[in-house]
């Protein structure tokens, strides 16, 4: 085989392996995030999410966290935001990756409500379908889940966006509206 032979077929190796790297749908995705939290590991769970969106999370709670450990009034200390940072404190929180991060608060979430973890450990998703808008993609997943020995089950969407041929989850409206709950607590304790 001559070197533009050579060439060639390492040329269409590469392409073949960029072309399998997109292979996992938006569906897979989503089904592997919801597995990573059925089975605990919040490290995987916060590898399937998007860069911008771990970093927009820390950027957003790490001054709700700070100004919770700041707050003398011994009220303050009923959400354990100090059990976030650990022996590590407010510095060793700033110095973590943004998925580190993010890993560390959802434990800490888990341990404040364990019944959160036991629904979600017991959950069943199902993707449906997903509908594409831009780079973004919104996957249609049924969730069953036992709440107080009742099933429920539920119909909602979660969004994915394309990262280095890959899909990332985006965060929830719910996740989002967590760091205002916590300060808007907070500020009821010391305004």
């Amino acid at each position: 085989m001559n070197a533009l032979h050579r060439l060639f077929a390492g040329l269409a190796v590469v392409a073949l392996c960029n072309l399998n790297a997109f292979a996992t749908t938006p569906e897979q995705a989503a089904a592997d995030y919801f597995a990573a939290f059925r089975n605990g590991d919040l490290n995987a769970v916060a590898a399937s999410m998007h860069p911008d969106e771990l970093a927009a999370f820390k950027a957003t709670m790490l001054p709700v966290i700070e100004k919770g450990m700041a707050i003398k009034d011994p009220r303050a200390d009923l959400m354990n935001l100090r059990q976030i940072a650990g022996e590590d404190g407010i510095d060793g929180l700033r110095a973590m990756t943004d998925e580190a991060f993010f890993a560390r608060f959802m434990g800490w979430l888990f341990e404040q409500n364990p019944m959160l973890q036991t629904s979600m450990a017991g959950a069943e998703v199902t993707p449906i379908g997903h509908v594409r808008e831009g780079d973004l993609a919104h996957v249609v997943y049924r969730m069953e889940v036992d709440v107080l020995g009742s099933r429920i089950s539920q119909v909602t969407a979660i969004s994915l966006k394309s990262f280095n041929d890959a899909w990332r989850l985006m965060l929830t409206g719910e996740v989002e509206g967590m760091g205002r709950l916590i300060e808007a607590n907070l500020d009821m304790i010391a305004p």
